[in-house]
C-alpha cells in the first residue's frame, strides 16, 4: 500500500488530521444512508452473514451513521459502530487506530469496513487492531482507484488491490492482497468480488 503519511506524527498532528477528516466525512451521512440501504436491498449484508455463518456480533469501522449498524442488526445479534465524526447510542466516537484501548481481544466475531481504510492515517495499526479484536474475520470494501496513483488528502492510503479490475490475473490479485494485508496474517480469503460500482470486496477468515 502507498501512504500519505509514512512516518509517525505527533499526537497533536494526529488529532488535527482526525478533525479534518471527521469534518469531511460528516458531509456524507445522507449518502451513507442510501448506500447501506442499497447494499441491504441487493443482498450484500445477508451474503456477509452467509460467509461468516457462525458469527453473532459485528463491529462496523468508519460507519459514519447509525443506519449501517442498524442494518446489520437484522443479521447479527450484536452490532456496534465506531467513527470519528459521529457519537450516538450505536456508535462510539474514536479513531480506528485506537480501538484496542476500548475493546478486548476477540471481543467481536466479525469486523466490517466499507470505504474507510483508505482514509486511515496509520492503516497498519488499524489492521493489527482488527486482527486482535475480531475473533473470526474481516470483511472490507475498498474503492477502485486506477486513475489515482499516489495518496492524497482525499485518500491517505492507496491499497494495491485498488488497482485491480475484472481482467486482473489470479496471481496478481493474490500478490496485491498479500502486500496490503500482511498485518492480518494468518488468514484465508473466502470471498473476493470486484463489482461494477468500482469496488473491491474481500472477506478474510481466521
Amino acid at each position: 500500500m502507498k501512504k500519505f503519511i509514512n512516518e509517525k506524527i505527533t499526537e497533536s498532528q494526529f488529532n488535527d488530521y482526525v478533525k479534518i477528516e471527521a469534518k469531511k466525512q460528516s458531509k456524507k451521512l445522507e449518502k451513507t444512508k442510501l448506500k447501506i440501504a442499497s447494499r441491504d436491498k441487493e443482498g450484500e449484508l445477508k451474503n456477509i452473514k452467509n460467509i461468516f455463518y457462525n458469527t453473532s456480533s459485528i463491529l462496523c469501522i468508519g460507519c459514519r451513521d447509525d443506519s449501517e449498524v442498524i442494518a446489520f442488526k437484522k443479521y447479527f445479534t450484536l452490532a456496534r459502530g465506531i467513527d470519528i465524526c459521529n457519537k450516538t447510542e450505536e456508535i462510539t466516537k474514536i479513531p480506528a487506530e485506537n480501538i484496542d484501548t476500548i475493546y478486548k481481544n476477540n471481543e467481536f466475531d466479525l469486523i466490517y469496513s466499507s470505504h474507510s481504510l483508505e482514509h486511515m492515517i496509520y492503516p497498519s495499526d488499524v489492521l493489527k487492531n482488527i486482527r486482535k479484536i475480531s475473533k473470526n474475520g474481516f470483511y472490507v470494501i475498498l474503492p477502485y482507484e486506477k486513475p489515482l496513483t499516489t495518496p492524497c488528502k482525499k485518500h491517505k492510503v492507496i491499497f494495491n488491490v485498488s488497482f485491480l479490475d475484472n481482467k486482473s490475473k489470479i496471481e496478481d490479485i493474490d500478490a496485491a492482497i498479500k502486500l496490503d494485508f500482511v498485518d492480518l496474517e494468518p488468514y484465508t480469503v473466502s470471498f473476493l468480488k470486484i463489482n461494477n460500482l468500482h469496488e473491491i470486496h474481500i472477506a478474510f477468515k481466521w
